[in-house]
């Protein structure tokens, strides 16, 4: 290469520093941003400046309560907002909720079309709900009873964060998805430096790229409830029904997340019915299992779990296993029940001050954290599906939570409405259209492991 190529090259590394170090700059900036509001809301309670309401809308970066009521605080951008209140503005975006529905089913507020709120007007405020639970929280947030703040959309759109409630799909990085189906650029090589000559041109190289293929299912829960409800029991039941339907969406989330398999025939024999949540897209053991070649499909070989076995599946990830960070153990309750166990985590000087003889739960192993589900199947048999026939045995996974991803293209919403003239009673339901997909699918790689045929004691 001649020296004018020599210094064209200088010239745009010396840009790309220069772009780098800009970069860096501005993360450090946003850093120290999220610090000072972290400072802030740690504000003194006493004064108005210190309230539940000037410290959420501190920390959520919002000039109203009406603004505060769309956000979405399980969003990874508020990982710095203190659990408590977090804890506050959902409490007070459940209160309104009920009270909403509450006046529109039995004080005549105008109903809910389309995408667009009705105006629900001062009756959000008459039932004896709102007047018990509303007011109060709204006098304790330092908000007026002044219907104006009420934002101006459906409330149903206030149910996107309670999906994080079940951890399993929480852990896995968010793809909103603006179509269906949506492609999702991914890089699936990489690429090594080479000894270069004096003097000598370098020969071009680059990295491949491939895309995942988001194609959301829609999943749905729904209850009906009588116009005889009285007043006062109204509250409680469309509360409690309310609750249901959200978490009925988010278990079968986390149902096709670990047990999910798209082939005509599932791979566990119990699964049959068409609608069943598990047959929406395939899940980790369904992965695990497709990719056996690998050394994915770690046999526990019939015995409880060990720190041995351990290893092995940790092992089987390959270069995916090395940063505990980024990884995570997800087990059933008997399997977790065996960890508590192990001389590894439960003593103080081989664990620290998280050892369970001090906290009383595990928290990690190898600094690796445990996700507990209750639908880690626990009876499988001795090749980790359901038969019918043996269902003694149980499954554990491992998983590089880099590598997977939850493409969105509706959050759990609930819609409240009156059904049909000739059927005196109203509608609650909850939807959702979400996928599941990882990298592992497109290349023969190791981002995930189960260990399978394990006892259950």
């Amino acid at each position: 290469m001649d020296a004018k190529g020599i210094e064209e090259l200088k010239t745009k590394a010396d840009a790309l520093e220069a772009k780098i170090n800009e970069v860096e700059a501005k993360n450090k900036s946003l850093e120290e941003q999220a610090q000072k509001v972290v400072a802030a809301g740690n504000a003194v309670v006493g004064n108005k400046t210190g309230s539940d309401e000037q410290k959420a809308l501190r920390f959520f970066g919002k000039k109203s309560a009406a603004e505060l009521m769309n956000v979405n605080v399980g969003d990874s951008r508020f990982k710095h907002v203190p659990d408590s209140v977090k804890a506050t503005v959902l409490q007070l975006k459940e209160a309104m909720d009920i009270s909403r529905w509450v006046s529109q089913c039995f004080y005549g507020a105008q109903k809910d079309s389309s995408e667009k709120a009705g105006n629900v007007g001062e009756k959000i405020y008459d039932s004896y709900f709102a007047k018990n639970e509303l007011v109060p929280r709204l006098k304790a947030f330092d908000t007026s009873t002044d219907s104006s703040w009420v934002p101006t959309i459906m409330a149903s759109s206030f149910i996107e964060e309670f999906e994080l409630d079940r951890v399993v799909a929480s852990m896995f990085r968010r793809v909103d998805m603006p179509s269906n189906p949506y492609d999702w650029p991914i890089q699936d090589s990489t690429t090594t430096g080479r000894i270069i000559g004096e003097n000598a041109q370098i020969s071009d190289a680059k990295f491949d790229t491939d895309k995942l293929t988001f194609s959301a299912t829609k999943l749905g829960e729904h209850y009906k409830l009588t116009e005889e409800m009285n007043e006062d029991s109204a509250p409680a039941i469309m509360a409690a029904a309310r609750q249901e339907v959200v978490d009925a969406c988010a278990r079968a989330i986390e149902q096709a997340i670990l047990n999910g398999d798209t082939a005509a025939t599932h791979q566990d024999s119990d699964v049959t019915a068409a609608d069943d949540a598990r047959k929406s897209w395939d899940g980790l053991r369904k992965f695990a299992i497709a990719k056996s070649a690998l050394g994915l499909f770690v046999d526990g070989g019939n015995s409880a779990i060990t720190d041995i076995l351990l290893r092995n599946l940790r092992g089987a990830l390959g270069k995916h296993g090395m940063n505990p960070r980024a990884l995570a153990w997800i087990a059933g309750p008997q399997i977790i029940n065996q960890l508590l166990l192990l001389d590894q985590v439960v003593t103080i000087d081989k664990f620290g001050p998280a050892a369970t003889v001090v906290r009383g739960s595990l928290g990690n192993i190898f600094g690796i954290p445990i996700i507990s589900s209750e639908f880690v199947r626990e009876d499988l048999n001795a090749t980790g599906v359901y038969d019918g026939v043996t269902t003694d045995r149980t499954c554990m996974h491992v998983v590089d939570l880099r590598r997977w991803y939850m493409g969105i293209r509706r959050p759990i919403r609930v819609r409240v409405m009156q059904d049909l003239a000739d059927y005196d009673r109203w509608l609650l339901a909850a939807y959702t259209r979400q996928d599941f997909r990882g990298v592992l699918e497109k290349k023969d790689e190791t981002s995930t492991a189960m260990l399978y045929n394990l006892a259950l004691s």
